[in-house]
């Protein structure tokens, strides 16, 4: 971690993710989400600014976020996908929740992907076994927008959700993403829209 640390700070990035190893020195929408809200930033939390402010390679803050792919499982067959439908094929060991237990006091965010994380039992597990424990924690989702739990996503606080969706002509889409619907995946937007709207502002991203 450090190693990639020194190399994010260079802007010397090769194998990493230039759209999301930035945050660890501050450049992206997450990082300025959550600077936003120093105020009441708790110690942990003034500490993890201070260090990413500073571009410390060495951490004493601990994880205020954490990004799981529970597994792969997915209900589509997207031309430019690996995951692979019904079965789980990759999945994440259950020491997992071991881990999250240790570090839950300074979690702020949970954030899943995948696979898809509405269509693996794994993961609406894995939220109730932790939602009940600390009911102040936040959970983002990236999702093909098929099968969007929205009585889930009611329960919880919905911190962020990003729909992937890459055309804007049902033929076109369903070309890409077989197995999908256009007008249900539209449908349920207008249900997550209508359901901010209603509520609170959270993020819809697609």
């Amino acid at each position: 971690a450090r190693h990639m640390r020194e190399h994010i700070l260079r802007n010397d990035f090769y194998e990493y993710c230039p759209e999301i190893c930035p945050c660890l020195n501050g450049k992206t929408d997450s990082f300025q989400r959550f600077a936003r809200n120093k105020k009441g930033f708790n110690k942990n939390e003034q500490l993890i600014y201070k260090e990413i402010k500073n571009s410390r390679t060495v951490l004493k803050s601990r994880p205020y976020e954490m990004t799981l792919a529970m597994d792969h499982s997915c209900s589509l067959r997207c031309i430019m996908c690996s995951s692979i439908q019904k079965e789980a094929g990759y999945v994440i060991s259950e020491g997992i929740y071991k881990l999250t237990g240790q570090i839950l006091d300074t979690l702020g965010l949970i954030f899943f992907t995948g696979g898809e994380p509405f269509y693996s039992e794994r993961v609406a597990r894995f939220i109730g076994h932790f939602k009940g424990k600390k009911p102040a924690l936040k959970w983002g989702f990236i999702t093909n927008g098929l099968n969007i739990n929205m009585l889930l996503l009611k329960k919880l606080k919905i911190d962020h959700i990003c729909v992937s969706i890459d055309a804007v002509t049902e033929d076109v889409y369903e070309k890409i993403r077989i197995g999908s619907n256009f007008r249900t995946v539209i449908g349920n937007l207008k249900e997550l829209l209508n359901y901010r709207d209603n509520n609170y502002y959270f993020p819809i991203k697609i």
